[in-house]
């Protein structure tokens, strides 16, 4: 299951960081960021599957229902990699919602063939 863990940081400027460090289902965590913001990086350690690729989806919903919501975004990490993705000027979003994937259909419901990790940046 996600089970997503949020830290704030207060002062001159408002950082979120998200963390789950053992994804291995498709289960959206929704409404991680309680709000609006932007999304400045996502980091994906997909490096324990030596030979499959996972796929983060984006969502700027409260609410997911696993197959039938499409997300905003779809971005593949390949198998036996950890990579992160910038976003300069941050993803604007009304309410962050993510999940992890196996195939690249957007309201695919596979779940990731192994423990896959997920840090999110946002304001």
């Amino acid at each position: 299951s996600m089970a997503i863990s949020s830290t704030k940081f207060k002062g001159a400027a408002r950082f979120r960081v998200h963390t789950d460090t053992d994804v291995t289902a498709s289960v959206v965590s929704q409404n991680i960021s309680e709000g609006p913001g932007r999304l400045f990086s996502i980091r994906v350690d997909n490096s324990k599957d030596a030979s499959n690729a996972v796929y983060v989806k984006i969502y700027d919903v409260v609410s997911v229902s696993i197959g039938s919501t499409y997300p905003c975004a779809v971005i593949k990490v390949a198998a036996a990699t950890t990579e992160t993705i910038q976003i300069p000027y941050g993803l604007e979003y009304d309410s962050l919602s993510v999940g992890l994937t196996s195939d690249a259909n957007p309201i695919s419901q596979s779940a990731p063939s192994s423990s896959t990790s997920i840090t999110l940046v946002s304001s």
